[in-house]
């Protein structure tokens, strides 16, 4: 539990961090996805901490439950004949599934 509450605290003193750097410097600190892919998604120390941290973010924060709220009701509940956003791609539909339950 508390190895989850690090991994929070973590995941939310970098948002605030890049909240601040926003505000200051008008711009993004990473400018193209390169640099993010670098920097966040091919450093897994960083990953696993902000996973962790983003689920326990999801499971606290009454804006994010709503979020998923909102999308199970307006998405989910849609039937899409002919495929729409269930329909043919590139494993998009098991996702969108999976999400929706």
């Amino acid at each position: 539990m508390e190895h989850l509450a690090d991994c929070y605290l973590r995941f939310v003193q970098d948002i605030m961090e890049e909240q601040i750097y926003f505000i200051k410097s008008r711009h993004y600190r990473y400018t193209n996805s390169r640099e993010v892919n670098a920097f966040f998604y091919q450093n897994p120390e960083y990953m696993e901490y902000y996973m962790k941290g983003l689920a326990v973010s999801a499971y606290l924060m009454a804006p994010h439950r709503q979020c998923r709220s909102w999308f199970k009701e307006k998405v989910c509940a849609q039937e899409y004949p002919g495929g729409g956003i269930f329909g043919r791609g590139s494993g998009s539909r098991r996702v969108l599934r999976a999400c929706c339950q």
